[in-house]
């Protein structure tokens, strides 16, 4: 039998429309209107992003756990997960996402 564990993570003011946990382990990431990225060890709150007015759709680490990949209704942003900074938005940089 599995012990199971419940743990309430504070934050969103809605329920969130995606969550993903790193290939590692390590990372849990939550969005709805804002994206939240937990310590899966100690359950802290490690980052928080306010994001544009689009709720998230699909959060997605890559496979070796460098880049989070996030879609919303209207974008497909990456980011480098080792520091969360956003490298890439791609509605801009390719102009087709609207």
């Amino acid at each position: 039998t599995r012990n199971w564990t419940h743990r309430f993570l504070p934050g969103h003011d809605s329920v969130p429309l995606d969550l993903t946990f790193s290939p590692d382990g390590r990372r849990m990431v939550s969005g709805s209107d804002d994206l939240f990225v937990w310590d899966t060890k100690s359950w802290q709150q490690l980052a928080s992003y306010d994001l544009p007015n689009h709720d998230i759709s699909c959060i997605r680490f890559s496979p070796d756990c460098n880049d989070l990949i996030v879609s919303d209704a209207v974008a497909l942003r990456v980011w480098r997960a080792a520091s969360f900074e956003e490298i890439a938005d791609r509605e801009e940089r390719l102009g087709r996402w609207k």
